[in-house]
């Protein structure tokens, strides 16, 4: 049986609860207690090239805005430090995987990106690579040279959110609904007078799919500037920076159907998982104990997702699906 302390929403979990396998999700956050608890939290840290590229973007303009803080200047040279750190962390990779292998529950560095493909012993494509860092490059390059990034250096830096470091996984968070405590990781934001602005990089590109999600994620950033910041969903601008080309100012409200959307998919997914648990009691901080049964969450085997798994040597059925034949 696995445990959690409470129940949590945050869009990244809607995003797995979504598009994922309910084993998968069972891995990720119902892991506590369970004799491969270790061996999850080890798992969780693995990630993909495309991934540790939008990381590194975001960390790099974190240390942009955390410069411009503290000393008025602005950095410019952000493209070449974002490829030399994305090349340190992707030569890093391989021995960091090792030990995860051959020590049991290894937990790598803070800060550190094992690739799944190192892990498992998946080739990685160099051409991946070399178009990760050519896409840290263009983003970095146009979040530089760009009117939103020149327009929030108008604003007053103590008007600004607190800085952010690489390392830094704290996000916003409030409580929602009864023991529901909503998370969001907010890029960055800043609040002038009665209206707040929020902001999101994307490395991506624009895509459907990808607007629509972010649509989601804007309104559950409304949500917290409504509940946590006291204000009108009106008086709430965000704004989704796609960096694969040079961005424009363009931050606007998310529109209120949009928002109660948000609140009744939030709603929603803590019902349904809540059916799934048995409650079991309160911690010492008065939360309340969730129980999990790990057969409740039933793997759904499938080739391209099992491959990509990084919950894969924990899943039986995953590992055998992983091997079949098409993939000689």
């Amino acid at each position: 049986m696995g445990f959690t302390s409470y129940l949590s929403w945050s869009y990244s979990r809607a995003k797995m609860y979504k598009e994922g396998c309910p084993r998968m999700f069972f891995f990720e956050y119902y892991k506590e207690g369970e004799d491969f608890e270790n061996d999850a939290r080890m798992l969780k840290s693995l990630t993909f090239p495309k991934m540790v590229a939008g990381t590194v973007v975001d960390w790099s303009i974190n240390q942009a805005i955390k410069t411009f803080k503290e000393s008025g200047e602005s950095m410019y040279d952000l493209p070449f430090r974002g490829v030399k750190t994305f090349r340190r962390l992707i030569e890093r990779s391989p021995e960091i995987c090792r030990g995860m292998r051959t020590d049991g529950g290894y937990q790598p560095p803070r800060e550190s990106q094992p690739l799944h493909g190192h892990f498992y012993g998946i080739p990685v494509d160099d051409g991946e690579l070399e178009g990760c860092e050519q896409r840290i490059s263009n983003a970095l390059f146009n979040f530089e040279s760009s009117e939103v990034w020149e327009n929030i250096k108008d604003v007053p830096t103590e008007k600004w959110s607190r800085t952010k470091t690489n390392s830094d996984i704290n996000a916003e968070k409030w409580h929602f609904k009864d023991d529901l405590l909503v998370w969001a990781s907010l890029d960055f934001w800043y609040r002038d007078e009665d209206r707040l602005y929020i902001f999101d990089w994307k490395s991506g590109m624009p895509t459907e799919k990808a607007k629509a999600d972010a649509l989601l994620q804007m309104a559950i950033y409304t949500l917290w500037g409504r509940d946590c910041q006291q204000l009108p969903v009106e008086k709430i601008s965000t704004q989704v920076v796609y960096l694969s080309e040079q961005p424009v100012w363009e931050p606007s409200f998310v529109p209120a159907a949009v928002v109660r959307i948000a609140e009744d998919t939030i709603i929603s997914q803590y019902e349904y998982e809540k059916r799934k648990l048995r409650w079991v009691g309160q911690d010492r901080r008065d939360n309340d104990i969730y129980e999990a049964n790990l057969e409740d969450f039933e793997p759904r085997p499938e080739l391209v997702r099992c491959l990509n798994c990084k919950y894969r040597i924990l899943c039986p059925p995953g590992q055998l699906a992983a091997q079949d034949p098409r993939n000689d």
